[in-house]
C-alpha cells in the first residue's frame, strides 16, 4: 500500500515546482509546510497577506523566506488577491492560510472574479495514520 514516503518521493522526481497562491501567509504551520515544500522542489508560494505579519511570524518561527514570493493585500483582500493569482494562471494551486474560510469561499465561488468553471469545486484533505497502515482522502470536511 501506497503510503506518504512513496507519495513524498514521487513528488520529489516532479518538476517544475508547483506555484501555490496562500491566502493569509502569515501562520507559522503555513509557513513551515511551505518551507519542506520549498526545499524538496514541490512548490514556489505566493503569499498573500500583510508583508510585515507575513515577516514577523516567518522571523519568530525561524522560516526562512527565500523562494517565497509576498504578494500585499490588506487583511479584507487577502482571498480575492489569492483567488485572483490563480485566475491569473501566476500560480497553478490556492492554499488556505490565515483567512477565514467563509471569506476564502466567498472568493472562490464569486461569478465574476472567482475560480467557478461550471464543474464542483471540493476541499480534500489527505491524511495517514500509519500505525494502522490507513489512508483516507477526506472531501469537503468544512
Amino acid at each position: 500500500m501506497i503510503g506518504f514516503d512513496e507519495l513524498h518521493l514521487d513528488a520529489d522526481r516532479r518538476r517544475p515546482a508547483v506555484p501555490v497562491a496562500v491566502a493569509g501567509g502569515a501562520d507559522p504551520t503555513v509557513l513551515e509546510a511551505l518551507r519542506g515544500a520549498i526545499d524538496r522542489g514541490w512548490v514556489a508560494p505566493i503569499l498573500v497577506g500583510c508583508e510585515d505579519a507575513i515577516r514577523r511570524i516567518a522571523d519568530e518561527s525561524r522560516v526562512p523566506l527565500d523562494g517565497f514570493s509576498i504578494v500585499i493585500a490588506a487583511e479584507a483582500d487577502v482571498a480575492r488577491a489569492a483567488v485572483a493569482e490563480v485566475r491569473s494562471g501566476r500560480a497553478r494551486m490556492l492554499m488556505k492560510g490565515r483567512v477565514a474560510t467563509p471569506d476564502l469561499m466567498h472568493a472562490v465561488l464569486d461569478p465574476e472574479h472567482g475560480l467557478k468553471s461550471g464543474r464542483s469545486v471540493s476541499q480534500v484533505v489527505l491524511m495517514e495514520i500509519p500505525r494502522d497502515s490507513r489512508r483516507f482522502l477526506l472531501a469537503d470536511t468544512g
